[in-house]
């Protein structure tokens, strides 16, 4: 491909075309025929986690010790963070997919491994055991524990042991058969919380039941001072986005039903509580969907307009950040305070402006928020208008907010010409 600068193999490979590959092989294609950047088909196939590929280029000759322009090597292409992988993948209009890339690249370090590559990649500790666990694989997590490592691990990214990996998920065997290889039934994961907490926050009532059968404590506290039972009671919005920064698909339903259940099991062990089910559709979910006449019925039945999420957020954070400008108009109406802070010490106008939300951002400034106001980091204002594509696209994935880059930009340009006829520095 001349305007990628790459070889043919190595277009074959960004396809994902195993039989191409072997078929250029065949006919002579060179195996280490250098990119444009210096980078070979090795290189490629190991950013991409195509573990088929990388073993074939191997078997064929592929150089495991090959280096580009800047002196990396095929091991260096399996470092890079999901968020730089993503954004490569959208330039070549690739769709990947985050599990399959991630378990690949596993599978090439160990292959390269074979091959004598000296390296010091590795899963954070403990991420190995607790993704096979979260995934029920008895015979991975086997393999971890025959070399040697902690069953009571935690992983790098969240602080979590292998236990609390499969509650979260609802792997029943698994917490069975982790416990049967002595886990710790109320190890703390970072937070202070158990397997039980965990059990109980997406409602995977066998697991909770057999977590209890197996000397559970019910009344076990995080760090919060938060029991079980307070792990039921998360509204449904926050459950969801807590589940996409796991990337745990739910089932709404299941969710509650479960919860309901793990509730009336709490009561049996003879937990005090006061858990009535679900919560509903609270005023910062219908804020950010937009619905004017669900959050007029909120405030009407005596909800505070400037009410917090467990994230500090008002409605008039969400109804900002996603450019719901009637529910934003509303709620200042019904006297939201415009300047009111959120967790991070940001304002709505923070907000608005980090998406480019013009007409909101107008709004809350023609209504008198500060344009100078700053977070608890001390970036005012203007500062959210300059976070890079990359970050800005990551922290839109955690709120599953699909963005239209062109309009966030142009959007931004605007709010920064208001933002600076107001004063703002």
């Amino acid at each position: 491909d001349s305007s990628l600068g790459i070889t043919p193999l190595a277009s074959a490979i960004l396809q994902d075309q195993t039989q191409m590959v072997g078929f250029l092989i065949q006919q002579s294609a060179d195996v280490n025929a250098k990119n444009r950047d210096g980078s070979t088909a090795l290189h490629t196939a190991a950013f991409l986690g195509y573990y088929e590929i990388a073993e074939l280029l191997v078997q064929k000759g592929a150089d495991v010790n090959a280096r580009n322009d800047k002196g990396e090597t095929p091991i260096d292409s399996l470092k890079a963070d999901w968020g730089a992988t993503e954004f490569v993948a959208s330039l070549l209009q690739l769709k990947l997919d985050r599990e399959r890339v991630e378990t690949g690249r596993a599978q090439i370090v160990e292959l390269l491994r074979q091959h004598g590559v000296q390296t010091d990649f590795a899963d954070p500790a403990g991420d190995g055991i607790c993704k096979a666990a979260g995934a029920g694989d008895i015979e991975a997590v086997k393999q971890h524990l025959a070399k040697g490592m902690d069953i009571n691990t935690r992983d790098g990214k969240f602080g979590m042991h292998p236990l609390s990996w499969a509650a979260l998920h609802g792997q029943s065997k698994m917490v069975g058969f982790l416990i049967q290889q002595s886990a710790d039934v109320n190890a703390e994961q970072q937070d202070g919380s158990t397997a039980l907490h965990t059990a109980a926050f997406l409602g995977r009532y066998k697991t909770a039941e057999l977590l209890i059968q197996k000397g559970a404590d019910v009344n076990a506290r995080n760090d919060k001072g938060e029991t079980p039972i307070d792990s039921l009671k998360f509204d449904w919005g926050t459950t969801e986005f807590v589940a996409s920064l796991l990337q745990i698909k739910l089932d709404r339903e299941k969710v509650e039903i479960g919860r309901a259940q793990i509730a009336e099991l709490l009561r049996q062990q003879g937990v005090q509580t006061n858990f009535s089910g679900p919560v509903g559709n609270d005023i910062w979910a219908v804020a950010g969907a937009g619905n004017i006449e669900a959050v007029k019925q909120h405030l009407a039945k005596g909800v505070d307009v400037d009410a917090k999420n467990k994230d500090g957020a008002t409605a008039l954070h969400v109804a900002a950040i996603l450019g719901q400008y009637e529910v934003a108009e509303l709620l200042i109406q019904k006297g939201a305070d415009v300047n009111v802070r959120s967790g991070d010490g940001g304002t709505a106008l923070h907000a608005a402006a980090f998406l480019g939300q013009y007409e909101v951002a107008k709004l809350l400034v023609q209504k008198g928020a500060d344009v100078n106001a700053k977070n608890n980091n001390g970036s005012p204002v203007m500062d959210s208008l300059k976070a890079d594509w990359g970050t800005t696209q990551f922290i839109a994935s955690l709120l599953q907010l699909k963005l239209d880059r062109e309009r966030v930009e142009t959007g931004r340009t605007k709010v920064a010409a208001i933002l600076r006829q107001h004063g703002a520095k």
